[in-house]
């Protein structure tokens, strides 16, 4: 009994010592280093320079330069070959014809009647006419005791401000009965009349803007 307990005692001190020898291995706290902050990049904005755009300039207004109605009239009367004495009434208008402006210049100069279409830009003449309005004008029909004077200033008497000039007159033949005939422009409105060339009564009166 006496050698159990002693060879039971050997073996446990013959273990521990073997634990005391025994190295310890220490246990190494690694510690984790912060990983270096990157830098944070500055987003530098560029915008894009607008450009500022070039100021419109106005087209200038490119209205082709008119003839006056003198130019429109020189121009039909030289056409014509008569003056301002040979002619006993005028008329002048501006309109336009299919987008092009042209004067319309009417007039009367001994036994005719003249038309003209005068391109009011160049004075070109875009048309013209002429009509016989009476073959012996210096004689009187019979059954007129109303000359074409006298005609003439009836009408003026109607329209204050009116002159010869601005009256287009004609002895014609209505229903057997001679009468005058005719216009008076002025201050953009037109008077047709027609007058009994016997008793120089009004059988007509009528008036309205030219641009009608």
């Amino acid at each position: 009994m006496k050698r159990l307990s002693v060879i039971v005692t050997g073996i446990s001190l013959i273990a521990l010592l073997t634990a005391c020898g025994s190295e310890r291995q220490p246990s190494v706290d690694t510690k984790t280093q912060p990983s270096a902050a990157e830098p944070a990049a500055a987003a530098t904005e560029n915008p894009a320079a607008t450009a500022q755009p070039a100021p419109e300039t106005a087209p200038a207004a490119s209205g082709a330069a008119i003839l006056t109605e003198e130019d429109a009239n020189n121009i039909a009367l030289t056409d014509a070959g008569v003056t301002e004495a040979d002619v006993t009434g005028i008329r002048i208008q501006l309109e336009t014809d299919h987008g092009v402006q042209e004067y319309e210049v009417e007039f009367y100069a001994g036994n005719l009647e003249y038309d003209y279409d005068i391109d009011a830009a160049t004075g070109q003449i875009r048309s013209k006419d002429t009509d016989i309005e009476n073959d012996f004008p210096t004689l009187q029909p019979s059954g007129v005791t109303i000359t074409q004077a006298d005609a003439i200033a009836l009408v003026l008497e109607k329209v204050p401000g009116a002159a010869e000039s601005d009256v287009r007159i004609h002895l014609d033949n209505d229903d057997g009965r001679t009468v005058y005939e005719g216009s008076l422009v002025l201050d953009q409105t037109e008077y047709d009349f027609e007058i009994d060339a016997e008793t120089g009564a009004f059988l007509e009166w009528e008036q309205e803007s030219i641009h009608d």
